[in-house]
């Protein structure tokens, strides 16, 4: 006689979500956010006047870079996209590898991070006979730093760029240990710091705002106005942002419903149709305590994740659809952890 086991399924006993309900009402203040709207409008059309006048004088063209990566580390290049394009694509055209202005580890960063492929020859200058940097460079810490932010554009075979890698970044660990030695003042010391624990082009856009802003601020030479348009956007990108959440949170998970389709094609387009428009429930409807006790509750999770790789604002529906879909995969992820045989 066969005896018949009882199927033990490995259900997991996940802890509920840390952020509870707090993203299912989200509340805007219209007259308030109108306002706003037109202060950011004026602000920026002083920064593209800036940025024009600057680009049309070539001895302002140092300058103009410095702007340029003040407008995307402030988390804003967003806003001025084709602008900033055609001041690179300018600069290239102009100066190709004779880079003759000031900052040299900056104009290289932002081209080579533009795409632009400009030959790293033009740091041999910084080395001496020997091939070792020069210790000069040290005098200058935000110009080291920036030599090291440029090391990191570098590609295989480019030993020079290796050798500046090597060099600042013993250099930079000296300074962060006795910045006083090195007339570092404690901002910048801890600025230093998040570079070495992760470069530029490592970090992610929002999180690397939020810090350069406070850093930004306290420098004598910073814009006033690039730098209130820097406020003003975050906060209502970040107003976006919570929307968004609490439009998702709406509607969490979905129950997949049945539906037939007559066709010999499916095109994948009116798949993720389908997908978006017609398998979408309410979450409190689902029970999700109830009906799917077994599933990690992470939308908030699931939902940053997709803002660290799209966080402009143009991006807000496929923000929400990716959110979605990622959900359901989470889901039947789950489901087959528990249920699969």
């Amino acid at each position: 006689m066969e005896v018949k086991q009882e199927v033990v399924r490995p259900q997991s006993t996940f802890h509920p979500s840390i952020w509870g309900d707090q993203f299912l009402v989200y509340e805007e203040e219209q007259e308030e956010q109108a306002t706003v709207e037109q202060t950011i409008q004026r602000l920026k059309e002083e920064v593209r006047k800036q940025i024009l006048v600057a680009f049309d004088d070539p001895t302002k063209h140092n300058d103009l870079l410095k702007l340029v990566n003040d407008i995307q580390r402030l988390g804003i290049a967003y806003c001025f996209d084709q602008e900033l394009e055609k001041v690179l694509g300018h600069i290239y055209t102009i100066y190709g590898d004779d880079w003759n202005g000031g900052s040299v580890f900056l104009w290289f960063r932002l081209l080579r991070q533009e795409g632009f492929y400009v030959s790293c020859d033009i740091f041999n200058k910084y080395k001496n006979s020997d091939g070792t940097f020069k210790e000069s460079l040290t005098n200058d810490v935000e110009g080291l730093l920036e030599l090291y932010e440029a090391a990191y554009m570098r590609v295989a075979g480019e030993v020079l760029l290796d050798d500046a890698l090597d060099f600042t970044k013993g250099q930079l660990e000296k300074i962060t240990k006795d910045p006083l030695r090195w007339n570092c003042t404690q901002t910048l010391s801890r600025h230093i710091e998040e570079a070495l624990e992760r470069p530029i082009w490592k970090r992610l856009p929002r999180l690397e705002a939020l810090r350069y802003i406070p850093f930004y601020e306290q420098k004598d030479s910073h814009n006033e106005s690039l730098l209130r348009l820097a406020k003003l956007e975050f906060n209502r990108l970040q107003s976006l942002h919570k929307r968004e959440l609490s439009q998702v949170s709406k509607c969490v998970y979905f129950l997949i419903q049945s539906f037939h389709i007559y066709y010999y094609r499916f095109e994948m387009v009116f798949i993720l149709w389908c997908l978006y428009y017609n398998v979408c429930r309410w979450w409190k409807d689902l029970e999700p305590q109830k009906n799917l006790h077994y599933v990690r509750d992470r939308l908030p999770e699931l939902y940053f994740w997709v803002v660290g790789a799209y966080f402009e604002p143009q991006y807000s529906r496929s923000r929400l659809f990716f959110t979605k879909v990622i959900t359901i995969a989470a889901i039947l992820d789950d489901t087959y952890d528990c249920y699969g045989t």
